[in-house]
Formats: structure tokens, sequence, C-alpha cells
């Protein structure tokens, strides 16, 4: 099971790195729209993060896995889902109101999923 997260998060990095930079490689302009690369770049923001912390637990002991894993596997998910619905709501309206409310709860999603990586992990090293 490391592997496969270890590899799904290093594609998933990679994915996130083109679409940062399309618009630099001109991808953008050939083949689709400045606002779909947006789109999928904010949606995949998730990944240099599952990176960081597949790659220190799979280094770690089994039971750091496990214990990371265990919150991981439900978090990414609602990170994903949380995203997706606040991605759709920003796609409704050109409101400045809410670009002011996006980087907020980008935070606020991704903090959370940092936080309780951070905390899952102590608790697998913690417990022998």
């Amino acid at each position: 099971m490391k592997k496969i997260i270890l590899m799904v998060s290093v594609f998933g990095s990679i994915l996130f790195y083109l679409l940062f930079i399309s618009k630099t490689i001109n991808i953008c302009d050939v083949y689709c729209s400045s606002s779909a690369i947006t789109t999928y770049h904010k949606n995949t923001l998730v990944f240099p993060f599952i990176l960081i912390f597949s790659l220190f637990t799979y280094f770690a002991p089994e039971r750091v896995f496990a214990s990371w894993w265990k919150f991981a596997r439900i978090a990414i998910p609602v990170a994903f889902i949380a995203n997706a619905l606040l991605m759709y709501d920003m796609s409704k309206s050109t409101d400045a109101f809410d670009d002011i409310v996006y980087i907020p709860v980008l935070f606020l999603i991704y903090g959370s999923f940092i936080l309780g990586s951070v905390w899952s992990i102590w608790k697998g090293w913690r417990n022998k």
C-alpha cells in the first residue's frame, strides 16, 4: 500500500506542477482555456502535501504509516470534495468577495490536513 500511495502522489504532484507551469510553456493556449487549467490546478493542490507525508511515512516504521493512513484515507477525499465544491461555487459568480473567501477556506482545508497528518504521525511514533 505504501508504494501505491507514493506512486499516486508522485504522479499527482507532477500533474500539479505541469498545470502550474502550463501558461509558461504555452500548453494552455493550444489545448484548453485558462479557466479550466486554473480549476484543475487548484483541484490537484493536495497532491504535494500527500507526497510529503507519504515520503516521510514510507521510510518510517509500519505503525507510523498505518496511523497516518488511517487519517489520510478519510481526509484526502474530504479535501478533494471540499475543494471541488468550493471551486464549483466560485465558478458561478465573479464577485471579488469570492476571491477573498477562497484563500482562507483553502488554508483551512489544507491546514487541517497538515495538522491532522502531523498529529497522526506523532501518535504512530509514540505508540509502540
